[in-house]
């Protein structure tokens, strides 16, 4: 079974560009992935190929579906629109160049933490 989420990019103009992510999306799956192996640049890389079946360990390795992403134009609306298809979770890489998680909860999100932080509290970080 999937576990769905999107990945976002917050940009320096305050935009935000994201893409879907089909598979592996818990913390230890996708926020592991990015932690170790997404820096800035990795990232940005990854946006532009947009939305993904798996996140492979550097944007040439993962198996991307036809659709492009989406960009949204601040914080507010990525978080509005957070789980309206089917997202688990969203990881969102700020402007201090850390991930950071946010789970889906209900109709709404739940609160914004690093993904480091999620992955020491669960005793999965590599």
């Amino acid at each position: 079974m999937a576990t769905r989420s999107r990945i976002a990019v917050k940009q320096q103009d305050g935009t935000i560009d994201s893409i879907y992510c089909h598979f592996d999306g818990y913390p230890s799956g996708v926020g592991d992935v990015l932690i170790n192996y997404y820096s800035r640049k990795e990232a940005d890389q990854l946006m532009q190929g947009g939305d993904i079946s798996t996140l492979g360990d550097d944007p040439e390795h993962c198996k991307r579906y036809q659709d492009a992403g989406r960009k949204y134009l601040d914080l507010n609306s990525f978080f509005e629109d957070l789980g309206n298809r089917g997202e688990e979770y969203g990881y969102i890489l700020m402007d201090d160049s850390q991930w950071y998680c946010i789970p889906v909860v209900g109709d709404g999100v739940g609160e914004l933490q690093l993904v480091t932080k999620v992955l020491s509290e669960r005793g999965g970080i590599s």
